[in-house]
């Protein structure tokens, strides 16, 4: 199994991977409700950190407030199948 370290961003842990879920883990996937929270999350965390005077460049925003998104443990391999992930 390999632990994705807890600082990579998301862009890099989904940049150019492909992962599945096994059928034993299938009953815990997420569905549309989970989507929409995790994306209002995103928002809400987006916008306390939001400074409309100062947004214009990639630097800028960078120094904007991380949202903590959990674990992901998945088995090696091209394809990876989550163990388990939040």
């Amino acid at each position: 199994m390999q632990k994705i370290d807890k600082t990579d961003t998301l862009k890099t842990i989904l940049s150019g991977r492909k992962y599945t879920v096994d059928y034993f883990q299938r009953e815990y996937r997420w569905g549309q409700k989970q989507i929409e929270q995790m994306l209002a999350d995103f928002q809400s965390t987006f916008e306390e950190f939001y400074d409309p005077d100062n947004h214009d460049t990639p630097e800028e925003v960078m120094n904007y407030g991380f949202y903590y998104m959990g674990c992901i443990i998945c088995t090696g391999g091209s394809v990876k199948k989550i163990i388990d992930g939040q």
